[in-house]
Parts: C-alpha cells; structure tokens; sequence
C-alpha cells in the first residue's frame, strides 16, 4: 500500500513539473536572419539564444499560473553592445554605447482559463539600457536583456498593460 501511495505521489509530482515547464514554448524564427545573436555565428549564437529562451522559463514559473499557456515566437535579436574587432586583441568584446541598446521582436500569445487570450508583435527596446548600475556589476549572461524581457514580461503579460503607441 505505501508503495502504491508513494508511486501515485512520484506520478503527480512528474506530471506537476511537466506541466510547470510547459507552460511557456519560445519558437525562434529564421534566427541566422538575426541582426545580432551573439559574437559569431556557433555556439555564441547558440548560448544566448538558450539564456533568452530559460529568461522566459523562469518568467513563465515566477508570474503565471498553471492554467496559462504562453508562446513566444522570437523574430529578431539585437544584443547589447557592439563587437569592434578592430581594437587590439578585443574580438569577442561587446563595447557598450548610449547608442547600442538591447532589442527584440517578439510575437507572442498568451492562452488563458480566466482571460481572453492576449496576442501581439512588439518589438522591444531599451535605450536607456545604461542608466541601470545594478544591470552592469550584475556578473550574468545578457543582463541588459535579461531586465528588458522582465519589465515587458510583467507590463504585458502580467499586468495586461497595452503597449505604448
């Protein structure tokens, strides 16, 4: 009998999880047509297209709830910063300017059991990408997108705020 209980415990805690991670699915659409993806084609690209899709993961499991269902179609990326391979022994350095914000197109739909479902294509800036000290001394992969993906994540999606015109 324990066993049975037990297994039936296991059972419901897979099937929790599972459902806890599908609730949001990130496409990335055509994405060697990106303006900008990481250093180089390979395995840069690959990274920061892995930390873009596990941001809206652990968005997804902060904000939503287990009834929402959240897809996200990447269309463009645009990193932060430039690579500016003319400086001495600096190739894979991405210098930040006023002038080199993080952006991104996004198509998106959120399905609820309570809502209307809510769609949408944005795209997302942040030109004042540097005036955040906290974002600079953070130590982790793609801050500043990181932060510009959860103010829109929470305006949009969260809070239902429409986007500005």
């Amino acid at each position: 009998m324990r066993n049975l209980i037990g297994l039936t415990s296991a059972i419901a805690i897979g099937m929790w999880a599972a459902d806890a991670e599908a609730a949001v699915k990130v496409n990335f659409v055509n994405p060697d047509h990106y303006i900008d993806a990481g250093a180089y084609r390979g395995k840069d690209r690959a990274r920061s297209l892995e930390e873009i899709e596990r941001t809206f993961q652990k968005l997804a499991d902060r904000y939503l709830a287990a009834d929402q269902t959240l897809t996200i179609d990447v269309l463009d990326v645009d990193l932060a910063g430039r690579l500016e391979p003319w400086h001495f022994n600096s190739y894979d350095v991405r210098y930040m300017r006023d002038i080199t914000w993080p952006t991104m197109k996004l198509r998106y739909e959120l399905d609820s059991a309570n809502a209307p479902p809510l769609r949408g294509e944005e795209t997302l800036s942040d030109p004042g990408y540097l005036d955040f000290p906290s974002t600079h001394i953070s130590g982790q992969t793609l801050p500043y997108e990181k932060a510009m993906l959860e103010r829109w994540f929470r305006a949009r999606l969260v809070d239902r705020r429409p986007p500005r015109s």
